[in-house]
């Protein structure tokens, strides 16, 4: 800036050497530093308008967002804390949710264990129930031909009747038994 004002000073200064007075010239060269100096100033004023416009705008801006944040950090720091206790709400009843899944799978396999001997026995009396069936058919057919033969095959019979029912009172001392 300096050498645009010393320039046309010093050729101010060359030409008043010619023409004019000295002191005519130098209130020229002062004149037109003068002049330069106001156009600097106005155009380094209009610089600086137009930046501090601009620091206003942002700095008004900026404040609206940091404003904004503020409000935003609050209300996700109590989403968060909101959200943390539900979620562990949430842990505990997985938790316990598993520990009473694990409690009926071993219910389950108890009672699975206890139908599958329950089926046993009841397979178990079921056969024994149906031989004494059998052996009781078998009775009916030797009491059912009774008194018709001899006093060999009366002996027979009678043995055999005694058979019978020796099996009778045994099934249905089992039939008792099993009822209880």
């Amino acid at each position: 800036m300096m050498k645009i004002v010393a320039l046309p000073l010093l050729l101010g200064m060359a030409n008043a050497v010619t023409t004019q007075s000295p002191v005519t010239k130098v209130v020229e060269l002062i004149e037109e530093l003068k002049a330069k100096i106001e156009a600097d100033g106005e155009s380094e004023q209009k610089i600086y308008d137009k930046y501090a416009c601009w620091c206003e705008t942002t700095t008004s801006r900026k404040a609206s967002a940091i404003e904004t944040a503020k409000t935003d950090i609050e209300t996700l720091g109590h989403s968060v804390l909101s959200l943390k206790g539900k979620s562990a709400t949430l842990g505990s009843e997985i938790a316990e949710t598993s520990k009473n899944i694990a409690k009926n799978e071993k219910a389950q396999a108890k009672a699975t264990a206890i139908r599958e001997k329950e089926n046993g026995s009841y397979m178990a009396e079921k056969a024994e129930m149906e031989n004494t069936i059998g052996a009781l058919e078998k009775a009916i057919l030797v009491l059912s031909g009774a008194g018709t033969k001899g006093e060999l095959v009366q002996l027979k019979k009678d043995l055999a009747m005694l058979k019978v029912t020796a099996d009778v009172k045994q099934a249905v001392n089992k039939l008792r038994t099993a009822t209880r």
